[in-house]
């Protein structure tokens, strides 16, 4: 894919524009709209998995799309909830060194776990990778102020 003359890859079809709608989600306050660009920044990851990204690439990329998509959302839900004046800094750092952490460890695990079957590149590796990364962002929205609201 080339746009004004420079040569991207396939994968930057997608997560160019989900970068943008995460960052259009911000700026407006719209959870869905942040939700919508995590997907494809996420999408995103995959398709340069399953192209010629590194193990190592797709998993970072990976950990990064998803503390990138919660960090917004919890931003958007913090102004939501406290107002959007509101001073939120401690609270959104805190909340992303969490997210980083538990990315960046998960990341870490799916590392090890796949050192001893490393060669090819089946599917199989590449569905487990999407499972890590749902039940990862299933783990980081239970706490979620949204998640437990009745409403």
């Amino acid at each position: 894919m080339a746009v004004l003359g420079v040569t991207m890859p396939p994968s930057a079809g997608l997560a160019v524009p989900g970068v943008a709608a995460i960052g259009a989600g911000l700026h407006y306050g719209r959870e869905s709209v942040v939700t919508g660009g995590g997907l494809l920044l996420f999408a995103g990851v995959l398709v340069g998995g399953v192209g010629d990204a590194g193990v190592g690439t797709t998993l970072i990329a990976g950990a990064l799309a998803v503390v990138s998509w919660d960090a917004a959302v919890n931003a958007v839900e913090l102004g939501e909830q406290v107002g959007y004046d509101a001073e939120t800094r401690s609270a959104e750092l805190s909340h992303a060194a969490g997210t980083v952490a538990v990315g960046f460890g998960t990341a870490a695990a799916a590392y090890a776990l796949y050192v001893p079957f490393e060669g090819g590149r089946p599917i199989v590796s590449v569905v487990l990778l999407t499972a890590a990364a749902v039940i990862l962002a299933s783990a980081l929205r239970v706490g979620s102020p949204r998640a437990t609201a009745t409403e």
